[in-house]
């Protein structure tokens, strides 16, 4: 049976801390979630309210966490790597290694913008994405914010647990506001810093910033283009759909 067929698609997107969900009426997002990775029993329970409200109902979606931690109908829809790549080529030398959520964000950019694009995702890693001329190249990969805070707290013995500020300053007067300056700054820093980079050595024009943390940065970055909310969700949707008009669902 044709996935035409069906109306309602809820994608996932399951990650090391985070299992995302949204549910997609034809093309609109009529209802999001987000579960902890652990919580495998209030995930059961939506899934099986949904099941009873939508029986219809198609599942696809990527995991890049423990995937035998999912409901079976989650581990009956995971997409493969080669429906996540979408159009692209993927001349990266370890594909096996390369991340599901990196491989479904750099193809659902080539297939909105076209062209030869950077991905910048601000997650749990921040996460740098080439394509150049349809395929993806490769990119790089960092500690995120929250990772960032937690190491300094757990690998010494003095320095406390700090969280972003929108007030942080380069000069920190005391021990939270150079942790801050040390993380809430210097990502600032990094990311522009990587990007003009990339840009200039590979000609690339188009950048698109997505991920939970990557509203911090639209104040100082702003000449980039910010995806909105739910990003990832949308992108798994636009893949899934580039694979029901191509005929390979």
């Amino acid at each position: 049976m044709k996935v035409t067929e069906y109306t309602r698609l809820l994608v996932f997107d399951q990650g090391n801390t985070l299992v995302k969900l949204g549910l997609f009426v034809d093309d609109i997002l009529v209802d999001h979630k987000q579960y902890e990775s652990s919580a495998n029993e209030d995930l059961s329970k939506y899934i099986e309210e949904l099941r009873v409200h939508y029986p219809d109902c198609q599942f696809f979606g990527i995991s890049s966490g423990d995937s035998n931690a999912l409901p079976e109908i989650f581990k009956e829809g995971c997409a493969t790597r080669e429906q996540i790549k979408g159009p692209l080529e993927v001349s990266y030398k370890t594909p096996k290694t390369l991340g599901m959520d990196r491989l479904a964000m750099a193809s659902s950019a080539n297939l909105e913008y076209g062209g030869d694009v950077l991905v910048v995702t601000m997650g749990t890693c921040i996460t740098y994405n080439i394509v150049k001329k349809s395929s993806f190249l490769g990119g790089a990969i960092s500690p995120g914010w929250a990772m960032r805070y937690r190491a300094m707290h757990e690998f010494t013995a003095g320095l406390p647990l700090a969280t972003f500020d929108e007030s942080s300053a380069l000069l920190g007067v005391d021990t939270h506001g150079s942790l801050r300056a040390g993380v809430d700054i210097a990502v600032q820093v990094e990311v522009e810093g990587m990007i003009e980079r990339y840009c200039h050595q590979y000609d690339i024009k188009c950048v698109v910033l997505c991920g939970g943390d990557a509203k911090r940065l639209s104040k100082p970055l702003k000449k980039y283009i910010f995806a909105p909310a739910n990003y990832e969700l949308h992108a798994l949707k636009r893949i899934h759909d580039y694979f029901e008009t191509t005929g390979q669902l």
